[in-house]
């Protein structure tokens, strides 16, 4: 079963230096909403966190403050043994 949670980015923290530059650290929280497409999801969700740490320079700018993203969770099936 796939689950699509709709989360905003509340930190954006920089610190630190990696091995190719700045980290940032993300941090996105629930979105909880009497309305629309997120009502049933956030109604069994009342809170949780996703925390990143970001090394890629070019992964630092897709973020913004604010702003609200859909975060999908999707299970890997897992190959066979060898």
């Amino acid at each position: 079963m796939a689950v699509r949670a709709k989360m905003r980015c509340m930190l954006l923290k920089d610190g630190g230096s990696g091995e190719d530059g700045q980290i940032r650290t993300v941090s996105f929280y629930p979105v909880h909403e009497d309305n629309g497409l997120n009502k049933e999801w956030s109604r069994w969700t009342p809170s949780g966190e996703l925390t990143l740490t970001i090394t890629n320079p070019a992964a630092h700018r897709q973020f913004e403050l604010g702003k609200v993203y859909f975060v999908d969770i999707t299970p890997v099936e897992e190959e066979p043994a060898a």
